[in-house]
C-alpha cells in the first residue's frame, strides 16, 4: 500500500485561492498518478490532497507481492513532483508511507492494518520523504532494501506495538543508479553485515575542505560539519549552522545527513545538483558540498568528496 499527502497545500491555497491551487494540485496529481501506472499499481483512494494505491506485484513471487512495485513508484512520484516549479513561492512536495501486508478490499476502497500502518507513515513523513516498514524493507531485493535506513528511536503505533520507520533514499532509485553501484547485495537495515569480515571490503570516502584532508572507513566512521568549533569540518559560511550535518558509514554507504537551517547543495560529477533540507543522501563517486544557498559558496566552504 501507497499512501501520499501532498505538503504545502493549505498554504498554497491560502495565498493564490481554491481555484488555483486546484491547478497546481492537478499538475501534482497527474505527475503521481503517471508514476503509479508505469508500476503496475492501482489508485484506490484520491481525497483532497492524498492519494492511495496498490501494487500486486508479479505473480509468483510469493511473499513479496508489489513491495518493489510500490517502491519505485515513490521514487519516481518524489523525482517527478520535486521537478514541478514552485508556485507563488510555494514549492509542493510529497510525504509518502509504504507498508507491505494484507489489505481487505471491498468495492472500490481498501481497509485494514496495512492501510492504517500506511497512512500513518504518509503523516509522520515530512515533504520530499519516503518512509517505510520493516515488513516492507524484508520484501524488497537486497539492491533497494539497502537504501533503506533506520530512523533510530522512530515508530508508528499500531494495536499497542511499535513499528520501527525506515526512510529511503528514493534519490538514488529515482536516478537509476545501478544496483552494482549501490554495492555487494546486504542483509536488510534490521540485520547489518559486519565491517569486520573479511569478505567485505569497505570504500573509503576521501573529503577535502579549506586545504585539509580527513579519510573516512571502518576506522573512522563518522565526522560533523557545521560552523562550532568542535566539528571536525569547520564551516566559516554565515550560511552554515553551527550543528549542519554530519557524514557516516552505515551498511557500507556513506550517508549525509543535512539538520540545518538553511540546507546542504550536493553536487555530484557530471550530475545535476541537489539541495537537501533535513534530508539524508548516499554520497557516490565524486562531487561537492557547499552549505546554504549555492550562489552564495565560497571557494573555502566547499567540501569535496571522492569514493575511493
Amino acid at each position: 500500500m501507497l499512501y501520499a499527502d501532498v505538503a504545502g497545500s493549505k498554504r498554497l491555497t491560502e495565498r493564490i485561492g481554491e481555484a488555483e491551487a486546484a491547478r497546481a494540485f492537478e499538475r501534482c496529481f497527474n505527475r503521481m498518478e503517471r508514476a503509479v501506472s508505469s508500476f503496475n499499481g492501482r489508485i484506490v483512494k484520491h481525497i483532497g490532497e492524498r492519494l492511495m494505491a496498490v501494487f500486486e506485484g508479479a505473480e509468483g513471487v510469493e511473499g513479496t507481492e508489489g513491495a518493489e512495485e510500490a517502491l519505485r513508484a515513490a521514487c519516481e512520484m518524489q523525482s517527478r513532483v520535486e521537478k514541478l516549479p514552485a508556485v507563488s513561492g510555494i514549492k509542493l512536495a510529497l510525504g509518502i508511507g509504504l507498508h507491505h501486508g494484507p489489505m481487505v478490499e471491498g468495492g472500490n476502497d481498501s481497509s485494514g492494518d496495512t492501510v492504517k500502518v500506511a497512512a500513518r507513515l504518509a503523516r509522520l513523513a515530512k515533504g520530499g520523504q519516503v518512509l517505510t516498514s520493516a515488513s516492507t524493507v524484508a520484501a524488497l531485493p537486497a539492491s533497494l532494501s539497502q537504501a533503506a535506513l533506520a530512523l533510530g528511536a522512530a515508530t508508528v503505533s499500531l494495536h499497542g506495538e511499535d513499528i520501527p520507520v525506515f526512510a529511503v533514499l528514493w534519490q538514488n532509485i529515482a536516478s537509476g543508479t545501478p544496483s552494482s553501484d549501490m554495492g555487494e547485495p546486504t542483509a536488510p537495515p534490521s540485520s547489518p553485515p559486519s565491517l569486520s569480515a573479511p569478505s567485505m571490503t569497505v570504500p573509503r570516502l576521501r573529503l577535502r575542505h579549506d586545504g585539509r584532508e580527513i579519510v573516512l572507513g571502518p576506522e573512522r566512521p563518522m565526522l560533523t560539519m557545521g560552523r562550532d568549533a568542535q566539528c571536525d569540518l569547520v564551516i566559516r559560511s554565515p550560511h552554515a549552522s553551527r550543528q549542519h550535518g554530519r557524514i557516516e558509514l552505515r551498511h557500507r554507504l556513506y550517508v549525509l545527513s543535512d539538520r540545518s537551517t538553511n540546507g546542504t547543495h550536493v553536487t555530484p560529477a557530471a550530475e545535476a545538483g541537489l539541495h537537501l533540507q533535513d534530508a539524508e543522501f548516499v554520497l557516490r563517486g565524486r562531487g561537492c558540498l557547499s552549505f546554504g544557498p549555492l550562489a552564495e559558496a565560497e571557494a573555502g566552504d566547499i567540501v569535496t568528496y571522492e569514493l575511493l
